[in-house]
C-alpha cells in the first residue's frame, strides 16, 4: 500500500492566495469604515455650515 505524502513546509498556492484574499478583505474593510467616518463627519459639518449660513442670512435680514 502506498501512503499519499502531503508536504506541509510550504503553503499550497491556493493557500496563499486565500490567506492575501483574507487580508485584502479586512484591508478594504477598514478602509470603508475610515470613509464611512469621515463622510459623517463631512455631513455633520456640512449640516453646521448650513444652519450658520441660514442664522447669518435672518441676521442680515432683520438688521436691514
Amino acid at each position: 500500500m502506498k501512503k499519499n505524502h502531503i508536504d506541509f513546509s510550504m503553503p499550497s498556492s491556493r493557500t496563499r492566495k486565500l490567506h492575501r484574499a483574507s487580508r485584502d478583505i479586512g484591508s478594504y474593510k477598514e478602509i470603508r469604515w475610515t470613509a464611512e467616518s469621515s463622510k459623517a463627519e463631512a455631513e455633520s459639518e456640512l449640516s453646521n455650515a448650513k444652519k450658520m449660513v441660514k442664522d447669518l442670512s435672518s441676521m442680515i435680514d432683520e438688521s436691514k
